[in-house]
């Protein structure tokens, strides 16, 4: 699905272009990807575990841009590709093609302009328009900031898996399952 391109402002004043991303914009999603994980500990894998090659990548992205309930969203300033996002159903089976799975990642120098608000908003636009009746997401336990965004955005934390993640350092962090329902009458 292709998202309609919109400009927002961020709270420092900068103008985002708000779009999807193309089979053209491979390198520089590999780029967010490598940029993204080497700054946090707060994302699924390490910078080396981004093993797509860009013909690869390209392919995705357009299997997405095909696909009616896929949908992928880059934020860019001044032509940079500052943030991605995304919903994906969690499977097309009948008894689970209600949910869908939400995901964010925003380049360290964009944290705190309020992207992170925006994107999350414009996904679960997105999601309902899709049709689907509940978002997920997986946040670390320790990643405060973005489980208070979520929580401010209406999502609930509906469980954990005790150390679900486990960190270079041989440090521990609870994965933890956050959702929220998208229609009224769950």
């Amino acid at each position: 699905m292709r998202f309609e391109e919109k400009t927002v402002s961020l709270k420092d004043g900068r103008s985002c272009l708000l779009r999807s991303p193309g089979p053209e914009d491979a390198a520089g999603m590999l780029a967010h990807l490598q940029i993204t994980a080497g700054e946090t500990d707060f994302l699924t894998r390490y910078p080396e575990e981004i093993l797509m090659t860009e013909a690869e990548e390209e392919a995705f992205l357009q299997k997405v841009l095909d696909h009616p309930r896929q949908v992928m969203m880059i934020g860019v300033v001044n032509g940079a590709i500052a943030a991605g996002a995304s919903v994906f159903a969690v499977s097309e089976r009948m008894k689970l093609r209600h949910r869908a799975v939400f995901g964010i990642a925003i380049v360290k120098e964009y944290w705190h302009l309020g992207l992170g608000q925006l994107m999350t908003a414009e996904c679960i636009r997105l999601a309902r328009e899709m049709g689907f009746e509940q978002l997920e997401l997986q946040v670390l336990s320790g990643n405060t900031r973005a489980r208070r965004m979520y929580d401010q955005a209406g999502f609930e934390a509906w469980g954990s898996v005790k150390n679900g993640f486990k960190l270079r350092d041989g440090s521990y962090q609870d994965d933890v399952l956050m959702g929220l329902f998208l229609k009224n009458a769950i």
